[in-house]
């Protein structure tokens, strides 16, 4: 089982789902791979990696391992890594009155063109 992981396309604002999203139910456990993988960002793309506390606090029915609201918070967030990663946890603070047992943890990496850079002299 690999950690759900996520890309938002900075062209088209499609999110696609590049791993975690097999829909298995929450508390099968499986042995974690450790993988490379090479993946091509285009400027203004998001890669977005959450732990699988993130996606159940996101689901209606705890019982159901599905990436569709997460999908949605990342689709629609503001643009940079910093808005994608505020958005989803308050969502969550708004889902879950106390905080989940399971740990949360969002990483989000934008890639930025190099003329959206500080400037060099």
């Amino acid at each position: 089982g690999h950690l759900p992981m996520l890309r938002r396309r900075g062209a088209t604002h499609d999110v696609e789902i590049l791993s975690g999203g097999e829909g298995l139910p929450l508390g099968i456990e499986r042995r974690p791979l450790l993988v490379d993988r090479s993946l091509q960002l285009a400027p203004g793309d998001t890669l977005l990696l959450v732990t699988g506390g993130v996606v159940e606090s996101l689901c209606n029915n705890r019982a159901v391992f599905k990436m569709d609201k997460l999908v949605e918070i990342f689709g629609r967030a503001e643009p940079g890594a910093g808005p994608r990663v505020e958005a989803i946890f308050e969502e969550i603070g708004r889902l879950t009155a106390t905080p989940p047992g399971d740990d949360l943890s969002v990483l989000a990496i934008t890639w930025t063109s190099q003329g959206s850079g500080v400037a060099h002299s």
